[in-house]
């Protein structure tokens, strides 16, 4: 079996040092920004239309190009902040108890056992018999 390729940059330093990669296609050169992929690989990606000169017919063309570190998906991902404090004028608030959003918003909860967005409450106590 093939050997596993070891990225060999982290991803605090991919992020941090990474830079778009200049292609030339034709006599066009095209920056191809940095992309952390869904799949958790690093690289760059591209996809754009552009056109070529074919004859003295300039035909467009769909660009679709995907640059992978290779051993990338495999590296552990960065650990979140402890405790992130919010931003300067931002409150955060703690979600109202169970009781208490009825109260606030005015709006009531279905009666036991009667239906909530198509699902029944049957042997639900909220709160009573606890």
């Amino acid at each position: 079996m093939a050997k596993k390729t070891v990225c060999p940059i982290s991803r605090a330093d991919f992020s941090a040092k990474a830079k778009p990669v200049t292609i030339k296609i034709n006599d066009e050169e095209i920056a191809v920004p940095v992309k952390i992929f869904s799949t958790g690989s690093l690289g760059w990606y591209l996809n754009r239309k552009i056109e070529i000169d074919v004859g003295g017919v300039k035909v467009p063309v769909q660009v679709g190009l995907n640059l992978t570190i290779v051993g990338s998906k495999e590296l552990p991902q960065d650990a979140p902040p402890a405790h992130a404090a919010p931003a300067a004028g931002h409150e955060t608030h703690a979600a109202p108890a169970h009781g208490e959003h009825a109260a606030h918003t005015g709006h009531a909860h279905a009666a036991h056992g009667a239906e909530h967005k198509g699902e029944s409450h049957k042997g639900a106590t909220h709160g009573e018999g606890s």
